[in-house]
């Protein structure tokens, strides 16, 4: 069966890994210059949803960041190649808009991401920042209702980028804000094993 879920949901699903999603939730959707006044930095919100901040670099500092043609190249090594790879921020911090990375492209972004569907209809989003690699099963979290985000990961420390400070954030997230299951490779196949019902015994 066919499984319908809110754009919403897949925004609330960027929780600790974009500034963008954390910030606004509408940001992905209409663009940076809709994002209202802030109260608090960046690093108070990391402080607040983690529980230790490892480090904090800025964009030109970080050794991790990689081209679109890289991205893509490794997209498709991971089984990912359903939907554009897509980006839409570049290394100074500059709002592009949605913008698709392509295998000839030079051009670096601190982040992509993209969609994948399992073979049951379970809705994926994958993140791509920095070198590292995320998936967020959206569609079970909207489902299920979860007041808590669940990130697959290969370590047990999460990179995020921030757009507002264009700065990367390592953290060990707390628990209650997101759930993150370490295993071995992010690809399309690790994906296909997470059903719904596993993801329920987590």
């Amino acid at each position: 069966m066919k499984k319908f879920f809110s754009a919403a949901a897949v925004i609330a699903a960027a929780a600790l890994l974009s500034g963008c999603a954390n910030k606004n939730e509408d940001a992905e959707l209409s663009g940076k210059d809709s994002q209202p006044e802030v109260s608090f930095s960046a690093y108070d919100f990391y402080s607040e949803s983690s529980e230790e901040i490892v480090s904090v670099d800025s964009a030109d500092e970080y050794d991790g960041i990689i081209s679109a043609s890289e991205a893509v190249g490794d997209a498709e090594d991971r089984g990912f190649d359903q939907r554009e790879l897509t980006y839409y921020f570049d290394v100074s911090g500059e709002y592009l808009g949605d913008t698709q990375a392509t295998e000839d492209s030079d051009d670096k972004a601190p982040m992509y991401q993209t969609m994948y569907v399992t073979e049951n209809g379970d809705v994926w989003t994958v993140y791509f920042i920095g070198d590292e690699v995320y998936a967020c099963p959206v569609s079970y979290i909207y489902e299920a209702e979860l007041d808590h985000e669940i990130i697959l990961s290969e370590s047990d420390r999460l990179v995020s980028y921030d757009d507002s400070e264009n700065k990367f954030y390592t953290t060990v997230p707390k628990k209650s804000v997101v759930e993150l299951v370490v295993v071995d490779e992010v690809n399309a196949e690790t994906l296909e094993k997470y059903t719904a019902e596993e993801l329920e015994k987590l």
